[in-house]
């Protein structure tokens, strides 16, 4: 009876001690976002720098507008025209950047896959002692400006117009999994946001064009690769790593194409 409400005793005090752990912690978030651009942005503009892709047989316009001329690689336009086929004309709206921290002791605001408070106090009760980490955190990135994610946004007909009466924010947040003590002092570029500001006119294309639709989309990339800690548990030297991926770039760009109403049988 004595040994079992020891043992008791043991697990209560663990799972305090975590539990105080990940509390303590969690108070230390911190976010480092894209800085806010208070500028409105140009949906259009004739005066715009323009470049011309061949697609096929067609030909496609590709406008920078917002000064974002010498931000986009020409592959990646090679690229955009063939995701967009039907597109007749791409208008390159803006382009946002994180850069990258590689080691900093400091907690960061992650999404984590597999790591919620419960968990990580059910794994380590069945250890006797904490891990002691002798070790930073540290990033390796093996993969740059992967594509995360192309997010529509909104659409407009020709000669459409309307006024933003409040910001549209698209964002994409960083992942990390593995060891979620190990991994508390991950330094990550948390999350990375897309924002068109309140006042932005968003219209279709104009009367004059052959267009009749015009799509506004973001993509956003990230950096992908492995985190490493080394640290004792018991004594024993012992080896913790996991994957992350952390937001590095966003491109916000409107397509107008022709849209051809489908024939009625």
């Amino acid at each position: 009876m004595k040994r079992k409400l020891r043992m008791t005793a043991i697990y209560l005090t663990i799972v305090a001690v975590v539990g105080g752990f990940i509390l303590i912690n969690s108070g230390n978030i911190k976010q480092k976002k894209v800085p806010h651009k208070n500028n409105i942005i140009e949906i259009e503009s004739i005066k715009a720098p323009t470049k011309y892709i061949k697609v096929g047989r067609s030909v496609l316009s590709v406008s920078f507008l917002n000064g974002t001329e010498g931000k986009i690689t020409y592959q990646r336009l090679i690229e955009l025209a063939y995701q967009h086929k039907d597109a007749e004309k791409i208008n390159i709206l803006d382009v946002g950047y994180l850069e990258d921290n590689f080691l900093d002791e400091n907690t960061e605001n992650i999404s984590k896959e597999d790591s919620s408070s419960e968990n990580s106090i059910m794994k380590s009760i069945w250890i006797t002692s904490l891990p002691t980490f002798t070790s930073g955190v540290y990033k390796t990135v093996l993969y740059r400006e992967v594509l995360a994610d192309d997010r529509f946004i909104d659409s407009f007909a020709k000669g459409q117009e309307w006024k933003l009466k409040n910001d549209i924010t698209v964002k994409l947040r960083a992942t990390a999994d593995g060891n979620s003590f190990a991994r508390m002092g991950l330094n990550l570029n948390n999350e990375l946001v897309c924002r068109i500001a309140k006042g932005t006119i968003l219209k279709g294309p104009p009367e004059d064009s052959e267009c009749n639709s015009r799509e506004i989309r973001c993509t956003f990339y990230q950096n992908e690769g492995i985190w490493e800690r080394w640290g004792l548990i018991n004594g024993i030297p012992y080896y913790f790593w996991g994957n992350f991926a952390e937001p590095s770039k966003y491109e916000l760009y409107a397509i107008d194409r022709i849209v051809r109403p489908e024939i009625m049988r």
